[in-house]
């Protein structure tokens, strides 16, 4: 059973919602409580890529483009850390993360979206 065109632009909106809040959310802390040194300048830089992305996101504003620019960014910690030699799976956490993104990324902004 194929699903309609006005369930699909629910998903996409509903998957855009998710994934742009939650990049926020998980950016706001750091941005507000990180290190002022240039030792935690990637991470704050990772961080505001994270806070734009997400607001982006939400809008449905590049979300192609977007995306794959935030699916690179969490990516670098997760590859590090395996040349670094640790677990496969060893941050579930971040792979959802990626998972969720590039979902949101192939899937487009949908009907709703500013930049459709």
């Amino acid at each position: 059973m194929a699903a309609s065109k006005n369930r699909i632009d629910w998903a996409l909106l509903l998957l855009r919602i998710a994934v742009g809040a939650g990049l926020l959310l998980h950016a706001i802390p750091e941005l507000r409580y990180g290190g002022a040194n240039f030792h935690h300048a990637a991470q704050l830089g990772g961080a505001l890529a994270e806070a734009i992305g997400g607001v982006l996101i939400l809008l449905g504003l590049f979300q192609p483009i977007v995306c794959l620019i935030l699916v690179v960014i969490l990516a670098v910690p997760v590859v590090d850390g395996w040349i670094q030699g640790g677990a496969v799976l060893g941050h579930l956490d971040h792979l959802l993360r990626i998972l969720t993104v590039g979902a949101c990324g192939l899937g487009g902004p949908g009907k709703w979206g500013l930049g459709k």
